[in-house]
């Protein structure tokens, strides 16, 4: 449902468009048989929409729902925490959701946060499952820790869960066939969450910067429009904006610079080559390492550091915060970005103009762009591998995710980005392109093999030497690859 609307965002303003370029003055019919005659009766019969979502009726005495909602990252969002105080569009949106669900369920929802902790939503959910009670009905857990939980048989398989209907159309589809193995389930998304959107990795610009080099930003949303938006056309744009601004001969964060990064913006450029670290057996479902041998996507990992060890920077190596790196895109001191949408609540109150474009192609060849979301911030939805209460659990998951459709995904997408975060009708045209080409890497989030370390700790240094670094896993990555899909096997033995 995610990608419907980002598309029909689209669709809404090319309609608009059209519209105010329409000729002024009366319509005409050129098709006589069209012409309704005056005070012409119908007798057609008014079409009534089939409800999306129809509630079993059951209902829970007024019993406590409890949802583990857990980052890594210490400012997550939680889809289901509301401010009454100062509410914005999403709180709004969020208690409307929350309240609807306990309303047709007779429950009372709460939660329980844990934001900023490497093994704490690990730990309480194999605390539950020891235990043998469900003490949180259904959790959010970081894609670093989701993988583990799920190898090690402490999440149902959600393929087994009668009242859930993963084929409604407020589950991501590409979620739930990209991250099953063996054919079972054990976590996912949709729109039961906006803040896996807000994960979404994408590049900034500063306009200002941009025009400020004489270069038109039309051309440049034409370029992506026409898919040939490649990291050679960033070269080109950012080869000569660096600049000594205080005059001390050191390149450092009061400077101006081509490009400003992070550390994980390595991932989101490896899989907008359409690359995977992991991809699956279309026979078997099991999980194969693909990201070794691959001398094209190593070709760009490469074009990329060199670019920011020229021209660009990493504030995470001068700065523990984005504060310092924030201030620098803002004062338009750096022409592009490469974040996350989540990025852009850093932009709402510059006065300057930004824009927002996919992550490049490894060349015009590419077959579309592709966007990742971060696996150290994105949650996803899961269930512990317990019975009891399952069928609650299952149906009400499916309701919030419903409720969410309805009341979340347009608060954050048609009210929060648009017109808020996104400014430009262009930028808007680029969120289509986010949403549609989302993908799914099992391999960054189960990180066999360290190779995940290999490629971030390549780019902190500023090293080019990825095929080597990877080439040398790739032996401990298969092991532990055929670990997992063994112990996965073992599972669907269990559920089957």
């Amino acid at each position: 449902m995610k990608k419907i609307i980002a598309i029909l965002m689209l669709a809404a303003m090319l309609v608009t468009a059209v519209a105010c370029s329409t000729p002024s003055g009366p319509a005409k019919d050129t098709d006589p048989a069209a012409t309704t005659a005056p005070n012409a009766v119908t007798t057609d019969a008014p079409v009534t929409e089939a409800p999306k979502f129809v509630p079993s009726g059951k209902t829970y005495d007024q019993a406590d729902f409890v949802i583990l909602v857990a980052s890594l990252a210490a400012d997550a969002f939680n889809d289901f925490k509301f401010n009454e105080t100062d509410p914005t569009v999403l709180d709004n949106a969020v208690q409307q959701k929350n309240t609807a669900c306990e309303e047709m369920y007779d429950i009372v929802l709460d939660y329980v946060e844990d934001f900023g902790s490497s093994s704490g939503a690990f730990g309480k959910m194999r605390q539950e499952k020891t235990a043998g009670t469900v003490g949180y009905h259904l959790s959010f857990i970081p894609g670093q820790q989701v993988a583990n939980l799920a190898y090690t048989g402490l999440l149902y398989d959600l393929h087994h869960i009668d009242t859930l209907d993963l084929e409604n159309e407020w589950w991501d589809q590409n979620a739930n066939k990209e991250l099953s193995v063996c054919n079972n389930l054990y976590f996912t998304t949709g729109d039961i969450s906006v803040w896996d959107d807000m994960q979404q990795f994408c590049v900034s610009f500063s306009k200002e910067l941009f025009r400020e080099k004489g270069y038109n930003t039309a051309d440049l949303y034409k370029l992506v429009m026409d898919g040939k938006f490649t990291y050679e056309t960033v070269y080109g744009y950012v080869k000569d904006v660096s600049e000594d601004m205080d005059g001390n001969e050191i390149m450092d964060m009061n400077d101006r610079y081509g490009i400003l990064t992070w550390d994980d913006s390595i991932y989101g450029v490896m899989s907008s080559t359409g690359s995977k670290i992991v991809s699956k057996d279309k026979d078997t479902d099991t999980l194969v390492l693909t990201l070794t041998g691959d001398e094209a996507v190593y070709n760009t990992l490469t074009r990329y550091t060199e670019m920011i060890g020229e021209m660009g920077i990493n504030y995470q190596r001068h700065t523990n915060g984005g504060n310092l790196g924030a201030a620098m895109f803002t004062e338009a001191r750096a022409m592009f970005f490469f974040g996350r949408l989540s990025s852009l609540q850093n932009w709402r109150d510059m006065d300057t103009d930004y824009g927002i474009l996919p992550y490049p192609k490894l060349s015009e060849n590419q077959d579309r762009y592709y966007t990742i979301t971060s696996s150290y911030h994105t949650n996803y939805f899961c269930t512990l591998a317990l019975d009891e209460d399952i069928e609650m659990r299952g149906e009400i998951a499916d309701a919030l995710a419903y409720l969410s459709m309805e009341h979340m995904t347009p608060a954050y997408h048609e009210r929060t980005l648009v017109g808020t975060l996104v400014r430009d009708d262009e930028s808007l045209a680029v969120l289509p392109l986010l949403a549609a080409n989302r993908i799914y890497d099992y391999g960054y989030i189960a990180q066999p093999g360290k190779i995940n370390g290999q490629l971030i700790y390549t780019f902190r240094d500023m090293k080019t030497n990825y095929m080597s670094s990877i080439e040398k896993y790739k032996t401990i990555a298969n092991r532990d690859i055929t670990k997992i899909n063994g112990e996965f096997e073992k599972l669907k033995e269990t559920w089957n």
